[in-house]
Parts: structure tokens; sequence; C-alpha cells
């Protein structure tokens, strides 16, 4: 992803903090206290994906 976005391909940079919130999310519930994952940090970060996929999924179906 990284190197699509460096190469140009135009996608919401605020969208790419998924990777990292998720990170976090699946750090806290892998090692830490999942109680500390709220309802609103689980579906932010789910959002967050749907609408990353969705954006990179527009961009494919626009490119020859």
């Amino acid at each position: 992803m990284h190197e699509l976005v460096r190469d140009g391909i135009e996608i919401d940079r605020n969208l790419l903090t998924i990777f990292d919130d998720g990170f976090e999310l699946k750090v806290e519930a892998d090692y830490g206290d999942p109680a500390n994952i709220t309802d609103e940090d689980a579906y932010r970060t789910i959002q967050m994906a749907h609408d990353l996929i969705g954006q990179v999924d527009t961009i494919l179906k626009e490119r020859p």
C-alpha cells in the first residue's frame, strides 16, 4: 500500500491510519485487556477499513 501511495495512487491519507489503529486494537485484544476496546473504537476501525476498501475498489475499477 505504501508503494502504491508513493507512486501516485490517490488514496485519502486519513484512511491509511487504519493500519496503525487496527494494529493497536489487535495488540490490545491479543496481549492487553480486550475490555479496554470500546464498541466505538471497534466500529470506527471497521468503518475506516470499509471506507478504505471502497476507495481502493473504486480506484481499481477506474484503471485501464
